[in-house]
């Protein structure tokens, strides 16, 4: 008997094996455009900022609930430290199991999913028995709505991610009145705010509720994804019980996560994402200029931010995204890759979708966006 394998890892796999196919034909190696890592261009004009002269000792073990740095995150993150507790993970997919437990552990039964959202949530929170109803957010006039069926039910939970995955929009934060409402009627609401800044408009609105979660990983927002801790924030009356499950959920922590602990609580951090951010100011620019040549074929979200973008085709079938045979023809007729929005739970109603990361900006990232663009629109 072998084990079933995950459809989203399948699709990646035979996206890379299409570059593979077509690097092994041309002799050169497409670029993936949805791809989380920055270009090696874009790296090396940040690189001089980065301290990684600090040393930590690699010996003793590093838990949670050890760190004194603990409020300092919370507080940088926005959050009045007599009110919330902060647990560190690892990473995001640590932070998300963790509060996929606690949802268990409060009998909660299932969850409503606002769509899209990290294809990982979902299957952390079946694997601790908790059924998931996707619910696909609207989008309209360049922004997204609040999820029409958030109204909930007894023993069930709400799932948000802020902003909206893979778009660096913002827009469901005008609801967070909404939000606050819900979990004030005695409601449990997640929101992964993994890649927002801060601090953000849920969290403020929401600090101190009991039923409030917060998922938090400053790094990954400045795509520094091997040098990064993620962070749970929720009301002090959970917090023995964050500690005794990350006994068991993810153990103690690597040098590299106290290392990263120390960067966000300092002004070294500050200095960093404000050259990161400058420098996606300036890849915005050129994109918002290369959109324009297609005269509103393609579509993006208004007023986004960070360094993840979508871009939008509304007359090719979302269904395509789902077709290794339609990315093997648009690889080799162009010699760019992408991560389809089919894989990430995207209204099939928006039509064709996929991500870019603006921090692979580089004369090889442009080439390939106006490649990929001109064999879509056709």
């Amino acid at each position: 008997m072998r084990p079933d394998r995950i459809s989203e890892n399948i699709l990646v796999d035979e996206i890379d094996l299409a570059v593979s196919r077509y690097q092994d034909v041309h002799g050169r190696t497409p670029i993936n455009v949805s791809h989380w890592d920055p270009s090696p261009e874009f790296s090396e004009r940040l690189r001089k900022i980065l301290p990684f002269s600090a040393s930590i000792d690699p010996i003793p073990y590093r838990y949670s609930y050890m760190l004194d740095q603990r409020t300092r995150v919370g507080e940088k993150l926005g959050f009045d430290g007599a009110s919330v507790c902060t647990l560190v993970t690892e990473n995001g997919s640590s932070s998300i199991l963790a509060a996929a437990n606690w949802l268990s552990a409060m009998g909660v039964e299932r969850v409503r999913l606002a769509m899209p959202a990290y294809f990982t949530t979902m299957y952390c929170l079946q694997r601790v028995g908790i059924d998931v109803l996707p619910l696909s957010l609207r989008r309209e006039n360049g922004k997204y709505c609040w999820p029409d069926q958030a109204v909930l039910n007894r023993n069930e939970a709400l799932w948000i991610t802020n902003p909206v995955y893979n778009t660096g929009c913002y827009s469901l934060e005008a609801y967070a009145d909404a939000l606050a409402s819900i979990i004030e009627n005695g409601a449990l609401a997640v929101v992964d705010e993994a890649l927002a800044r801060y601090p953000t408009v849920f969290g403020k609105r929401c600090e101190g509720l009991r039923g409030f979660l917060g998922i938090y990983t400053p790094h990954k927002a400045v795509c520094l994804n091997g040098f990064k801790f993620s962070a749970l924030v929720y009301h002090r009356d959970f917090d023995g019980f964050f500690d005794d499950w990350a006994d068991i959920l993810s153990g103690g922590l690597s040098s590299s996560a106290a290392r990263a602990l120390d960067h966000f609580t300092s002004p070294d951090f500050d200095r960093y994402k404000e050259a990161f951010d400058a420098q996606i100011c300036e890849a915005c620019e050129w994109h918002v200029s290369a959109l324009a040549r297609y005269g509103g074929a393609i579509e993006t979200d208004l007023d986004a931010n960070g360094h993840f973008r979508s871009v939008y085709f509304p007359s090719i079938p979302s269904g395509l995204g789902g077709s290794i045979d339609f990315i093997r023809d648009v690889v080799e007729a162009t010699g760019a890759a992408f991560i389809p929005g089919y894989r990430s739970g995207f209204s099939h109603e928006i039509g064709f979708c996929f991500r870019i990361n603006l921090a692979q900006d580089s004369d090889r990232f442009r080439g390939s966006i106006h490649r990929l663009y001109r064999y879509l629109v056709g």
